[in-house]
């Protein structure tokens, strides 16, 4: 246990001093996540280095965005927390008083799904919730990034995962999905019909775990998982099943 916090708490100053260093040119380090190694473990996985528990989703993302698109109001919750004692954390939610985005809506209703309710307003021991990227844009919110920059920080997630030993590695998108296999030594599949390979796909195994991709629960993500779809199902509808059938292997 105390190797496994020693080891959490020395990646986090290792991955700010990465890109303390190396002048990332359109990235920065969030100086106010000081007790995660990403804003969005202030969401689920805030404390790991307190009790360490067996975590049984890492939950993986591409990058965060800019930390002004919401004119910091994430962050100001995020400095709230970070005043508090790890006895404290609930009493401060990542989301609480901030109006979600599309992919956190969808996230609470996915989770939901599977067994996990309201982690909106609940922390679980046992998820973890991560970028693949660990930096936030200096520019855009979204587009014109190059899959090169949000690459990285390869070398550091590959050290999160052997520190977590997640039974399931959860990939949001195809691009995040590529790089994580890239950064735990996998070929890189070609995939032709994404939405086709998100519903046959039988998880790749690393370790103790198992990795999946699914669709970005996004407004874009979304958009793309009901694409050629012809039922009378809703795009979140459709991810639902996705996920179920990753969790309890039936659709």
């Amino acid at each position: 246990m105390r190797d496994k916090k020693q080891k959490y708490l020395s990646l986090i100053e290792r991955a700010r001093q990465n890109y303390e260093y190396k002048k990332h040119a359109n990235f920065k380090w969030c100086d106010e996540c000081k007790k995660a190694i990403n804003l969005w473990t202030y969401w689920q996985g805030l404390g790991y280095e307190i009790d360490t528990q067996k975590i049984r989703i890492l939950l993986v993302g591409q990058d965060w965005g800019n930390t002004d698109f919401d004119s910091g109001k994430t962050l100001e919750n995020i400095s709230k927390i970070n005043s508090l004692s790890p006895n404290e954390y609930e009493k401060i939610q990542y989301l609480d008083g901030l109006k979600p985005f599309v992919t956190d809506k969808n996230l609470v209703e996915l989770f939901a799904s599977i067994g996990y309710p309201n982690i909106d307003k609940k922390r679980y021991s046992d998820l973890f919730f991560t970028n693949i990227s660990l930096g936030y844009r200096k520019i855009n919110t979204s587009a014109h990034i190059t899959k090169a920059e949000i690459s990285t920080d390869k070398e550091i997630f590959k050290e999160l995962v052997e520190i977590l030993e997640p039974k399931y590695i959860i990939a949001l998108g195809k691009m995040t999905y590529e790089i994580i296999l890239e950064a735990l030594g996998f070929k890189t599949p070609k995939i032709s019909l994404f939405n086709d390979f998100i519903f046959t796909q039988n998880g790749l195994k690393y370790n103790k775990g198992k990795i999946y991709v699914v669709a970005h629960p996004g407004g874009m993500g979304s958009a793309n998982r009901k694409k050629g779809d012809k039922s009378n199902k809703t795009s979140i509808e459709l991810q639902k099943e996705d996920w179920i059938k990753i969790f309890f292997n039936t659709t």
